[in-house]
Parts: structure tokens; C-alpha cells; sequence
């Protein structure tokens, strides 16, 4: 179960770690409906009621931590297969360095944790 937990004690209280991806799908969420805040609902047990926290959101972090990667990620993989059609000419996609990188990392850990 280790590294699936997405709840931690924070100034005395429960709350969605900051850093699991469900708080960034939730951030993302917000901000691309412009909406303000949502209802994070967790079950864990029958014997426990729901977690239930408001999260609001976080324009600082939306600018800061989401936008640069989601940008970097549409100008660099996104623009150029519109531009190149290769889907639509029955081609694959190519890949930025990067994103090769992170996937030669992902398969590494897979493999690793077998």
C-alpha cells in the first residue's frame, strides 16, 4: 500500500496530500471549468464515515507547478503532430527526448519493483 496513501495530517488535520496526483487532477479540474472549489470524497472503510474535504482553487499553484509542464508538453508534443499529421497519415507520433526519457525511467522502476 505504500505510495497510495493520499491523505496526511497537516497543522492537526486531515486533509489530500499536496503532492498526489489527485490533488493536481482536481487543480487541473478547476481551473479548466473555472470553477472554485470541489468536493474531495474518500471511502476507506464501512467501519469509518467519509473523508470529506472542500478544496478551493489554487491559482498560484495552477501558474507555478501545473501550467509550465502542461504548456511545455502542448508546444512540444501536441503543436507539432498537428502540424505534421502523422496520426492522420497513419504514422506514430514522435516523441520528444524527454518524454523517451520518462518512459525509459517508468519501464526501469516497473521492472524493478517485479
Amino acid at each position: 500500500m505504500k505510495g497510495k496513501v493520499c491523505l496526511e495530517i497537516h497543522e492537526n488535520k486531515v486533509r489530500l496530500k499536496r503532492n498526489h496526483s489527485y490533488y493536481y487532477q482536481i487543480q487541473e479540474q478547476l481551473n479548466i471549468t473555472r470553477k472554485s472549489k470541489c468536493y474531495f470524497v474518500v471511502y476507506i472503510t464501512d467501519e469509518m464515515d467519509l473523508f470529506v474535504e472542500e478544496i478551493e482553487r489554487d491559482n498560484i499553484f495552477w501558474e507555478q507547478k501545473m501550467l509550465p509542464p502542461l504548456s511545455k508538453f502542448y508546444k512540444e508534443c501536441i503543436d507539432p503532430e498537428i502540424v505534421r499529421n502523422n496520426i492522420g497519415n497513419g504514422k506514430k507520433c514522435i516523441d520528444p527526448p524527454y518524454i523517451l526519457e520518462a518512459i525509459k525511467l517508468y519501464e526501469q522502476k516497473k521492472l524493478k519493483n517485479r
